[in-house]
């Protein structure tokens, strides 16, 4: 679990830092941090799901009883973590797209009105 929450960090970072690209207008770079995002992404939320299917949600459900409540724990912080994961992707994917469409930080524009 740690290595995934690990992994799915770096995935914020890397959006945040593609967002930064995208803001100040650098486009022809976010392929330095866009590529290495989908590939961490990808791979790390197919790892969390395998995991939580394969290793937390059996010990949460079998049949030794000392470990449920440490598999449901497993479990529900993982999921959480990679659903929080998505949100903040998606988010990312909608403000670039809507400074792509506009040419400019839509937002940063009526903070300054």
């Amino acid at each position: 679990m740690f290595g995934v929450a690990n992994q799915l960090l770096a995935c914020v970072a890397l959006s945040v830092g593609t967002t930064i690209l995208v803001n100040k207008g650098k486009v022809k770079y976010i392929w330095a941090t866009l590529l290495p995002l989908c590939f961490l992404a990808t791979t790390t939320l197919t790892a969390g799901w395998m995991s939580v299917k394969n290793q937390f949600w059996v010990m949460a459900t079998g049949p030794n009883e000392a470990l449920h409540v440490t598999g449901y724990i497993q479990s529900i912080l993982t999921l959480t973590m990679m659903l929080l994961v998505v949100v903040i992707l998606g988010t990312a994917v909608h403000k670039w797209l809507a400074v792509g469409k506009t040419g400019r930080d839509t937002e940063a524009l009526a903070e300054l009105a």
